[in-house]
């Protein structure tokens, strides 16, 4: 080594070993280990300033997720306390209104009529059934209270669409449908009816058909979908609310469900179901006759059966080969009134009604051979009096679920050979129709209000 190079100063060597680094630079402050971060990361920068760069970072990271850590804890922490701190929270009592009974929501919609009332005439002081008196505090005497109208009062009100059914063209001029109308003219109270082939099974294929033990099969089963699966039943369906059919050709029941192209107007039944809620209660029975067939069932009991071949067999004292059924033999009144066929009526069994107690009620007409239909269904009440035809027969009216409309009355009055009582007992009231009963008993409108005032003691 010559003079000159031995005058230089020595130039420190470094170890790039993480390790020499660590001793090196551990007291680093912040500012320095962010200073050593950014030189590690340059382009070109040296094994030692990235190793130095990595461990720096580790730590930084290290550090602020410790941090992040901590800021959550302290937030959860306040965040129960606070809610501890808040106040329960206040229990409310809530209050469930009656709701009126399932009748009035499936009473179809009615076209209302304006009425308008005078306000000026005060309504009748008469306190409505299950109103409570509304009373008043005061402390003025109250000599005479006078009510002074200040504005003209207008009211909507409403009345069933009530249409001719169950009556066919005629003598007399009688019109509508037989055994029932369609959908649109239906309402809540009437019964509704399919037709049954008993000549075709469920597929729609031929079967030798016996009318007297399908028939049973059929009551026996309370009309199942079972026992309804073995016959072939069209789809359309019609509603009744009476059941006066004068004599006409046989062919005029399927036809009047639709279905004349696919039932011959021979062993077929129509059967009818609905409810028994009647204005009064009491002592019923029901009386009729129909060709051929004609069973009423009460909550699945046989209270008629007026099969036309039973007849003989009633006066026998035997019972029926459909229903099991007999009339009661010493009744005055058996096998001697005639109906408008000539056939004799049949007279059933007296149930007991109860006003607002609904109960079912099945109906089954039926042809056997074909030819000719016709019958006629009515109600007597116990404890009426009645009109007497010629021949001793009481003139009843007839069973119905629904009040008879003015051209409906007239044309039972003027019902050929055969008279027929317009004044008939609604046997399937709503609960509309029924307190609008009770409120016409009581002399009182459904908007009358009274009002009580009473003088405060003190």
């Amino acid at each position: 080594m010559d003079a000159a190079t031995a005058a230089l100063p020595a130039i420190p060597v470094f170890d790039t070993g993480l390790e020499n680094i660590e001793s090196r630079y551990g007291e680093l402050s912040l500012a320095g280990r962010l200073r050593a971060i950014r030189n590690g990361l340059r382009p070109g920068a040296s094994e030692r300033d990235r190793k130095l760069a990595r461990r720096e970072l580790a730590r930084f990271s290290s550090a602020v997720a410790s941090a992040a850590i901590v800021l959550l804890s302290v937030a959860l922490l306040l965040l129960l306390r606070t809610s501890r701190a808040l106040p329960p929270a206040e229990t409310v009592p809530v209050e469930i209104l009656d709701v009126d009974p399932v009748d009035d929501v499936l009473d179809p919609p009615e076209p209302p009529e304006v009425v308008n009332f005078d306000v000026d005439t005060p309504s009748n002081d008469v306190e409505l059934p299950g109103l409570e008196d509304v009373a008043v505090e005061t402390d003025v005497p109250v000599e005479q209270v006078s009510v002074q109208p200040a504005f003209e009062t207008t009211v909507l009100m409403t009345k069933s669409p009530i249409v001719l059914r169950g009556v066919r063209a005629g003598p007399g001029g009688m019109k509508g449908g037989s055994f029932g109308v369609g959908d649109g003219s239906a309402l809540v109270s009437d019964m509704v009816g399919r037709m049954i082939d008993l000549k075709k099974d469920g597929a729609g294929n031929p079967r030798n058909a016996d009318f007297r033990a399908d028939a049973k099969r059929l009551l026996d089963a309370g009309f199942s979908p079972e026992a309804l699966a073995e016959f072939h039943c069209p789809t359309n369906r019609l509603y009744l609310n009476k059941l006066v059919v004068p004599a006409q050709p046989a062919e005029d029941g399927p036809k009047a469900f639709r279905c004349e192209d696919e039932v011959e107007p021979r062993r077929w039944i129509a059967h009818y179901e609905g409810r028994l809620n009647p204005q009064r209660s009491g002592r019923y029975r029901f009386v009729g006759h129909f060709d051929d067939l004609l069973v009423v069932q009460v909550d699945g009991r046989c209270v008629l059966d007026a099969y036309w071949p039973m007849h003989d067999v009633y006066k026998r004292g035997g019972v029926s080969a459909i229903t099991g059924w007999k009339p009661d033999t010493s009744a005055p009144e058996f096998e001697r009134h005639a109906s408008f066929s000539g056939q004799n009526l049949t007279y059933g069994d007296w149930i007991d009604l109860e006003a607002g107690r609904s109960v079912r009620i099945d109906l089954v007409i039926g042809e056997e051979p074909g030819g000719v239909v016709g019958g006629v269904l009515l109600v007597e009440e116990e404890g009426q009096d009645y009109e007497t035809a010629a021949d001793g027969r009481k003139i009843l009216p007839p069973f119905t679920t629904s009040r008879l409309s003015p051209e409906e009355r007239k044309a039972m009055e003027e019902f050929p050979q055969f008279r027929i009582s317009p004044d008939a007992p609604v046997m399937n009231l709503t609960a509309e129709e029924r307190r609008a009963a009770e409120r016409a008993r009581a002399n009182v409108s459904k908007h009358d209000v009274r009002l009580v005032l009473r003088k405060r003691d003190d």
